[in-house]
């Protein structure tokens, strides 16, 4: 009998070392798959990373922060050129910016100090970011799923998302606004778990989106709000979620103040209806990040598939759930802002990359070949995103593809153009001005461009006018030099529409023509150098198209 006992805890002793190994085993296959995650990650956000110019929005956020660091504070004058695309409703009367946040400026401001100036130091810090929102994402995951591999397939997702990867090379908010939003659904999914650290965690990572874009940070507090009150409703964590908040709003009282953030509301001047943002909202996801085509199928898989296995246990389909709900009702609060830019939802990224990754985790369940080839296709194709495309209801897209004589392009495979981009120099109008200028202006001459003018204040020492600062030029001397823009400028507003008019009568009366020859140098003059919006960004330089022309004034 003993002999039998023995041989028994023999065997419960080999069962445990070998349930002990296959653990640390999976726990080693866990972290070597995500540190390669990483590693793949870096490359594809770190290469080139300073190859294309600075356009407008990075060139102000980069000046404001070479400002902090004369000033200590973000300021919109440096005694010679003005940092303005407002007409000068960016600043208060002493040139104090009030229009964004401060964040990203300070953190630009830092690279600078410890790095110096140029356009990989404007970024390298924001780029750094998009590194640890892919390692937090795992962490997100796992907390809402209790599935590590599942946090790994995410990371996955979002490393190879393009308009990721696009947004976190900007100098610009928009990786703070993306690790922000990670971290507050971090601490929110905590707090329904009663964890201690969950309130002042959530009132942390609520701040600093705040801080990064306020628009963003009031859609993702009626998003949770929402979602909560649907999936989640308990009083007690109510409570305590109110007192996170409470403490945000206490906190961040004087700078709600100070950037007049309702007077603002009040301001804007409304450009597309909610039914037409809604619209490209719609579009500019199913095209670009997350396809309701593939969701249909795999909504149809399951419905089919009901009787004899769940794909969708009722523990992760709850907060499954929740995410499409919480991105429906963000969606739907971002839409009645005055305009359509994806930048509005670029906190939304992650969350995308969660459901994928749900839905291709529960289709490797049920069948490992069919669910191969799912998360393949939508990893590295476009089929899903293309086939189900609508088109889009905006503006300022249908100007550009008829002034640029371009036309949109069914791209099957997003992430070969992102390579290309990263292997391959580009050639944009800024850099070739910037470049032009380098060699032909004099240290003190005056340069007039009508729009672009934040990319050359930063890149040179001239002393340049025009864009949309809504300067007064009637006391200025004659430029030296004259560029004007294929797209003149913005005058899609009454303001905007007023200013430029105002502009162009400058050129038409205060300019001595006789005196200036046009030069055209080679490069083709689209509109922006490098912008991140997926639905204008260029991968490749342009062929064809009018150059950029500029006028010297004879000496």
């Amino acid at each position: 009998m003993s002999g039998n006992n023995h041989l028994r805890k023999e065997r419960e002793i080999q069962a445990a070392r070998k349930q002990k190994d296959n653990t640390a085993q999976r726990h080693d296959g866990i972290l070597i798959a995500g540190i390669l995650v990483l590693i793949a990650g870096a490359i594809l956000i770190f290469s080139n990373l300073s190859n294309r110019y600075l356009w407008e929005d990075e060139a102000e956020t980069a000046l404001l922060g070479r400002n902090i660091l004369t000033y200590g504070i973000p300021k919109a004058f440096d005694g010679k050129n003005l940092i303005s695309q407002e007409l000068g409703r960016d600043y208060n009367k002493n040139y104090v910016w009030r229009w964004t946040p401060w964040l990203d400026k300070y953190i630009a401001a830092l690279s600078f100090k410890i790095l110096g100036e140029g356009t990989f130091q404007a970024r390298v810090p924001f780029a750094f970011m998009g590194i640890l929102s892919l390692i937090s994402v795992y962490f997100l995951t796992r907390l809402i799923f209790k599935d590590p591999w599942m946090g790994v397939l995410s990371m996955v997702f979002l490393t190879l998302s393009i308009p990721f990867l696009l947004y976190v090379r900007q100098c610009r908010y928009y990786s703070i606004a993306i690790l922000g939003s990670i971290w507050v659904l971090y601490f929110f999914f905590e707090m329904l778990q009663h964890k201690k650290r969950a309130v002042f965690g959530l009132f942390l990572a609520m701040t600093v989106l705040f801080h990064s874009n306020y628009l963003i940070f009031a859609g993702m507090t009626f998003s949770l709000i929402t979602s909560f009150l649907i999936f989640y409703f308990n009083f007690k964590t109510l409570l305590r979620g109110l007192w996170s908040f409470v403490l945000i709003f206490f906190i961040n009282m004087p700078w709600f103040i100070f950037f007049n953030i309702l007077g603002k509301m009040g301001e804007a001047e409304k450009q597309s209806p909610v039914e037409a943002n809604l619209l490209n909202y719609y579009s500019s996801i199913n095209q670009f990040s997350f396809p309701w085509l593939a969701v249909l199928l795999f909504s149809l898989i399951a419905f089919l598939l009901r009787k004899r296995k769940n794909l969708l246990e009722a523990e992760p389909a709850r907060p499954m759930l929740f995410l499409f709900v919480f991105i429906v009702s963000y969606v739907i609060f971002i839409s009645f802002a005055p305009w359509y830019f994806f930048r509005y939802i670029v906190n939304l990224l992650p969350v995308f990359a969660i459901l994928s990754a749900c839905m291709c985790r529960a289709l490797w369940s049920w069948n490992r070949v069919f669910g191969a080839l799912f998360m393949a296709t939508l990893l590295l194709t476009g089929i899903f995103h293309r086939s189900s495309t609508y088109p889009f209801n905006n503006p300022l897209y249908e100007q550009i593809l008829d002034a640029e004589g371009s036309k949109t392009r069914t791209v099957l495979f997003p992430l070969g153009e992102y390579l290309y981009e990263i292997t391959h120099d580009f050639d944009g109008p800024i850099e070739g001005i910037v470049k032009f200028l380098g060699k032909k202006a004099k240290p003190d001459d005056r340069v007039f461009i009508s729009y672009g003018d934040l990319p050359l204040k930063f890149y040179t020492a001239l002393d340049i006018k025009g864009g949309q600062t809504g300067e007064d030029l009637s006391s200025w001397p004659p430029p030296d030099w004259i560029i004007i823009r294929s797209f003149f400028r913005f005058s899609d507003r009454p303001a905007m529409k007023k200013d430029a008019d105002q502009m162009r009568d400058y050129l038409n009366t205060r300019i001595p023509k006789p005196e200036y020859r046009l030069m055209e140098i080679p490069y083709v003059d689209i509109y922006w150098e490098n912008i991140p919006e997926p639905l204008f960004h260029r991968f490749r330089t342009p062929k064809k198209g009018k150059r950029v022309q500029i006028w010297e004034r004879s000496k």
